[in-house]
């Protein structure tokens, strides 16, 4: 059984920057793309476990939050504004070796 010392938990938080591309019409043929540059926020928390003298794994989950992008379809398509919710649930695995 892993002791506390060997098993640390972390939380992290913070501001978030994007750079995001998006696509968007009515069929393949026609596509509109637009780019847009979005600041948001983050969430996560993280556990990591030494399973040998020099040696750990850790598995770290991450929420990053940009709010909503909009952009426009012209000039193929006047008017029309695309709207995209920018979230995402990230989760990585890794291991460490302690020189």
């Amino acid at each position: 059984m892993p002791s506390v010392a060997s098993c640390p938990t972390s939380l992290t938080g913070g501001v978030a920057f994007g750079n995001f591309r998006f696509e968007g019409g009515p069929d393949p043929a026609t596509l509109q793309a637009w780019t847009k540059t979005k600041t948001g926020w983050t969430i996560g928390a993280g556990l990591e476990y030494a399973f040998a003298d020099k040696w750990s794994a850790r598995v770290e989950y991450r929420y990053p939050d940009f709010g909503t992008a909009n952009g426009s379809l012209a000039p193929l398509f006047p008017g029309a504004i695309e709207s995209m919710k920018i979230r995402d649930h990230a989760v990585r695995v890794g291991a460490s070796y302690k020189f």
